[in-house]
């Protein structure tokens, strides 16, 4: 029988009142044998075992049902099978008594008003009804949740649910992941449902764990207390799109660990011009590959003192251009520099500006017809990209000169 008679009857948890225990022992003189009286500190004093650890039993009542849950519990249903719904259910059972005013203690009759009194300040009953309330569900728990790759810890906790033999759970709905599971005590089965949502997201690691755990779920891959579960319940989505925009940020999340900054996930759909941003960062950054870029350098500024003539036609003809330079970046909340390597190919010099002996400033044209081009190499720092350069470069002038754009790694 679960009753909880501390919640019940201990409502002021201040109350400072206690009933001697020579009192509390001439009360118990009146009680069938078997049980006595004992004080909750509080003025109450409500009827308990005489042994410690003995059984105290109740009866002279029946369980006053409603339609639904007669619904529930079927024609055939156990008394435990009761005690298992109202649990499940969190619901208080009514009772009805079966002698008006008389309650079963141990089998032996006392009248209701006997089974709690306040001597010092005595109870009246008005109106005689009867609940049989269950224990609480335990508090909330943590489990794990993943791909295989990615794992995330979430709580979830116990709720109600009316049936006898199925238990339910669920996690926190205002977070970047629901779920929801039932586990049947009857058959052994589980049914469980996930959901995401990104506007709970604090970084973007949470987008990269809750989309790849989420698609994991979807295609039945998904692992729930370190065993694949299989999820019963999942919308109807593109799995294609959604792989897409969990590798994107994915990426997003190799850049985060490449340049030890933190990004703040946007609030607003990603355009395609960020997304050809992020490609060329993670391209230079994590797989080093060169990028084409979309710029045309039409001149370029600086100080040679060239006073050969033979030197100064060299210029106008094709010529491989190498700068460096800093680009900075503002992306997902966060503004940013990065060293680069500039190359120019295909280009020669169409004329040039000089400051006496001086030249200041190249204008560049197409060279042999070709369309002159700009590529683009990043690095994390400036020893990351002295290193490049002081390398043999001849394996990486035609790795340089076949560079994509990048919206040629989106596509």
């Amino acid at each position: 029988m679960f009753i909880d008679f501390d919640e019940i009857f201990n409502d002021d948890k201040n109350a400072e009142t206690k009933v001697p225990q020579g009192l509390v022992d001439y009360l118990s003189s009146n009680l069938p044998k078997g049980v006595k009286y004992k004080s909750d500190g509080n003025g109450n004093c409500y009827v308990v075992p005489e042994g410690e650890g003995e059984p105290l039993k109740f009866g002279g009542f029946i369980c006053d049902l409603s339609e639904q849950d007669k619904k529930i519990l079927g024609k055939n249903y156990s008394f435990d099978d009761m005690l298992e719904y109202f649990y499940n259910a969190q619901k208080a059972v009514k009772l009805k008594l079966i002698k008006k005013g008389m309650i079963l203690v141990n089998d032996k009759e006392i009248t209701i008003d006997k089974f709690i009194v306040n001597p010092l300040s005595p109870i009246t009953i008005k109106d005689e009804q009867f609940f049989m309330f269950p224990p609480k569900f335990p508090k909330p728990f943590k489990i794990k949740i993943g791909d295989g790759v990615y794992w995330k810890e979430i709580e979830v906790q116990r709720i109600p649910n009316e049936s006898i033999n199925v238990a339910t759970f669920e996690s926190n709905k205002n977070a970047p992941i629901y779920i929801k599971y039932a586990l049947d005590d009857k058959t052994h089965n589980m049914k469980a449902s996930i959901s995401y949502n990104l506007k709970y997201v604090n970084s973007v690691r949470d987008i990269v764990e809750s989309l790849k755990i989420y698609l994991a779920f979807c295609e039945k891959r998904g692992y729930m207390f370190d065993n694949i579960v299989p999820i019963m319940d999942v919308p109807d989505l593109d799995n294609k799109v959604l792989s897409d925009s969990a590798n994107f940020w994915e990426k997003v999340l190799k850049i985060e660990k490449a340049l030890g900054i933190e990004f703040i996930p946007p609030k607003e759909d990603i355009d395609f011009a960020t997304m050809c941003e992020v490609e060329f960062l993670y391209q230079c950054l994590i797989n080093k590959n060169p990028i084409r870029d979309t710029e045309i350098i039409t001149s370029i500024n600086g100080k040679w003192d060239i006073y050969k003539e033979d030197e100064l036609n060299d210029l106008k003809k094709p010529t491989y251009f190498e700068l460096v330079v800093d680009s900075k970046f503002s992306l997902f909340g966060k503004t940013f520099s990065l060293p680069a390597m500039m190359s120019i190919f295909d280009s020669q010099v169409e004329s040039y500006e000089k400051n006496g002996d001086i030249i200041e400033k190249l204008i560049l044209c197409n060279a042999d017809g070709k369309q002159r081009f700009t590529v683009v190499l990043l690095f994390k720092n400036e020893e990351e990209l002295e290193l490049f350069r002081d390398k043999d470069r001849e394996k990486d002038f035609d790795r340089l000169y076949k560079a994509k754009r990048a919206k040629e790694y989106l596509l």
